[in-house]
């Protein structure tokens, strides 16, 4: 009569390595999530700080060219009130066909933009705005045009982003350490369990105790 043949043993490493693998997946998970977070947040502040800097830049263009045409329809317009664009305004009066009479020698017109725009030319981006140029006679001879410089915008822009993504890496960072402790002191009572289990005789088998959460 043929004896059945023994059980094979079963390989306990797979039972031993089940933990560590299980504390890795979460670590990643949990990290993965973080970054993901941070990232979408870094792009959501960068957004939104460019959106309400560029409403208050179109405010003030706004108001610049209606300063403007109220001073011209006043009459008391004077050379001193174009200015040069060295605090990053330009101011022009540009007849209706298209020349620079103000300032004298201005070069190139600014681009006409009835609503507030950008446009990148040879002083860099600027934000154009352009209102009709009504003398105190009440005749419209042109247009009057105002560009505002970008560059401190954009200089603030970028300083506000490079802050999120110094910040960002360094919560990750803190919290990757935090969550891997934590699965660590989650997980230890697997980890006992998965020895003890590991230690069965499978020719005596008996119940592993569990002592942890549930």
């Amino acid at each position: 009569m043929t004896q059945p043949s023994p059980a094979p043993t079963p390989d306990p490493r797979p039972v031993r390595r089940a933990p560590a693998r299980l504390r890795a997946r979460l670590g990643l998970l949990v990290v993965g999530s973080v970054v993901l977070a941070l990232a979408a947040t870094v792009v959501v502040v960068d957004q939104v700080f460019a959106r309400t800097q560029r409403r208050a830049l179109e405010d003030l263009l706004a108001r610049d060219l209606q300063r403007v045409q109220a001073v011209v329809r006043s009459g008391s317009l004077g050379e001193d009130f174009i200015g040069d664009g060295g605090d990053g305004v330009r101011l022009q009066f540009v007849s209706a066909t298209g020349q620079v009479l103000l300032p004298v020698d201005a070069g190139e017109p600014i681009p006409l933009a009835e609503e507030a725009a950008v446009v990148a030319g040879a002083r860099g981006r600027e934000l154009v705005g352009a209102a009709p140029w009504v003398l105190p006679s009440g005749l419209e001879i042109g247009t009057v045009r105002v560009a505002l410089d970008l560059s401190a915008l954009e200089e603030a822009q970028r300083a506000l982003r490079g802050a999120l993504i110094v910040a960002g890496f360094g919560v990750a960072a803190f919290a990757g350490v935090v969550a891997l402790v934590l699965l660590e002191r989650a997980l230890r009572p697997l980890g006992a369990l998965s020895r003890e289990a590991s230690a069965i005789d499978p020719s005596a088998p008996r119940l592993a105790a569990y002592r942890g959460p549930d």
